[in-house]
């Protein structure tokens, strides 16, 4: 049950919680490598290979990246990582975690943040923070709520100190 100053938060800053299980990326990675592993096993070299030998090292290769694949995925299933963030107004401070249950928790004060800055110039969008000298502090970006652009607007509103800056 949520804190009632937790529940004054806009709902994009409340607590986050994400879990292997619920992860849609985890289930594509286990079907690209079921892929990986089903396409060496079916080409035929008697059927398929008739004008050019078929190399045998891309044979293994595409069935060694699907049994990498299947078993990371099954291996996230199986010990249901997990990531998240909250913010402890008690203390101050942006906690987050990644990994398997018991977590152990990063935490960055709010007021080491000075930017928060997104980050859409390049190929993708970035989120990052920044304290007041210009350096990153590092948190992953899946413990944080998606959309990642409305968090990051929230928390600079909730915390005046912290800027918002948007690189386009």
């Amino acid at each position: 049950m949520p804190s009632q100053t937790e529940a004054a938060l806009p709902p994009e800053l409340r607590p986050f919680q994400a879990s292997a299980r619920r992860n849609i990326m985890v289930y594509l990675v286990i079907c690209v490598g079921a892929g990986f592993i089903a396409v060496p096993l079916s080409v035929d070299p008697a059927r398929h290979c008739l004008e050019y030998a078929c190399p045998q090292w891309l044979h293994l290769a595409a069935l060694g990246l699907g049994v990498l694949s299947v078993l990371g995925g099954v291996t996230a299933l199986i010990r249901n990582t997990r990531c998240g963030s909250r913010l402890d107004l008690a203390a101050r401070a942006l906690v987050w975690w990644v990994g398997v249950p018991p977590f152990k928790e990063s935490r960055i004060p709010l007021d080491d943040i000075a930017t928060v800055l997104w980050d859409t110039s390049g190929d993708s969008n970035q989120l990052s923070l920044r304290d007041r000298a210009g350096k990153r502090l590092y948190v992953p970006e899946d413990c944080l709520r998606a959309p990642h652009q409305a968090w990051a607007q929230a928390l600079a509103a909730t915390f005046p100190h912290i800027s918002y800056e948007h690189k386009a």
